[in-house]
């Protein structure tokens, strides 16, 4: 029996081969960073619209809102009793159905770090705070705009929660009462619909 020497591929084979997976490439890599990107903005969409519903109360139980009928300063105050609260107000009583019933959010994802360049300032949390990370690992903060000469039922319109995006910066302004320049954040109203 006769063997044949096996044949190998040509150089000109070979780049034809590679110029066509590179051109593969260049199409699918774009697409998979897309769905990555999609991914987490939707995962941050939930996260923001469940903390809401911890927040404002949702049809399973009532919120921090109903129970203390005020939203909390900072995130932190969903996972530990606040201090600034008054003492009749840092346990819950059956009786006046009034007080802190938290914690609010059993599981923290990720703790609050101050970071001033990407604006995550000690307006929204201290170092080490327990905190919920959107999807790109930032922690979502509440925005608490106080305008000069509103009763507190006219602030409560404009708190917010706010995740920084893709750019990991917070960018919506917290004396902007309509979060007007949000850049890349990701914006949700505690007690109305967004108007970007």
């Amino acid at each position: 029996m006769f063997l044949r020497p096996a044949r190998g591929f040509s150089l000109l084979e070979l780049v034809v081969v590679l110029a066509v997976l590179a051109a593969l490439a260049g199409l699918v890599v774009p697409l998979v960073a897309e769905s990555r990107d999609s991914s987490q903005e939707q995962a941050t969409k939930v996260t923001l619209s469940r903390i809401r519903d911890v927040i404002m109360g949702s049809g399973e139980r009532p919120g921090y809102y109903a129970d203390l009928n005020k939203t909390p300063q900072k995130m932190a105050d969903l996972f530990v009793t606040p201090t600034y609260l008054p003492l009749d107000e840092q346990s819950f009583n059956r009786k006046t159905g009034r007080g802190w019933r938290g914690p609010y959010i059993q599981n923290q994802s990720g703790t609050y770090k101050v970071n001033a360049a990407a604006n995550f300032t000690l307006d929204y949390g201290s170092t080490d705070d327990p905190a919920v990370v959107d999807g790109w690992g930032n922690p979502v903060v509440i925005q608490k705009p106080e305008i000069s000469g509103w009763t507190d039922e006219e602030e409560l319109k404009y708190v917010r929660l706010v995740s920084a995006g893709p750019n990991q910066t917070i960018d919506t302004a917290l004396d902007d009462a309509n979060a007007s320049s949000r850049n890349d954040d990701l914006v949700i109203f505690l007690r109305r619909a967004d108007v970007p």
